[in-house]
């Protein structure tokens, strides 16, 4: 489930240091090696059912619904499936993210690591 949140960036990057956390969107395309030019502010982060009741305890959140950061809260029986090297949200994953994005540069963005990932 997405949810997006206002969040500080001293906030955010508490967030960001914690265990399970999986990077996702524009952030995750570039990880991946795809040439698309950074979002600013832009945030797509994957973490399990029990790191959102952790983060929701160490760092104030605000439910907005035009936020451009989102928490994708992933079932803890499937995190195993989003868990990955160096805290970043596998291709597909990623793809699907980018493509719910209004951006061209995304959309073949996620074409090329769907293509990639084959």
């Amino acid at each position: 489930m997405a949810r997006r949140f206002l969040i500080t960036n001293a906030d955010l990057a508490c967030v960001r240091n914690q265990q399970r956390i999986a990077v996702s969107g524009v952030e995750g395309a570039i990880a991946h090696g795809e040439p698309i030019a950074p979002v600013a502010e832009q945030v797509d982060l994957y973490l399990p059912e029990s790191e959102m009741e952790q983060v929701r305890g160490l760092v104030a959140l605000v439910a907005d619904v035009l936020s451009p950061v989102i928490f994708r809260v992933v079932p803890e029986a499937c995190w195993p499936m989003m868990s990955a090297q160096d805290r970043l949200a596998p291709p597909a994953a990623v793809a699907l993210d980018l493509v719910e994005r209004g951006d061209p540069r995304e959309w073949l963005a996620a074409e090329a690591l769907l293509a990639d990932d084959t």
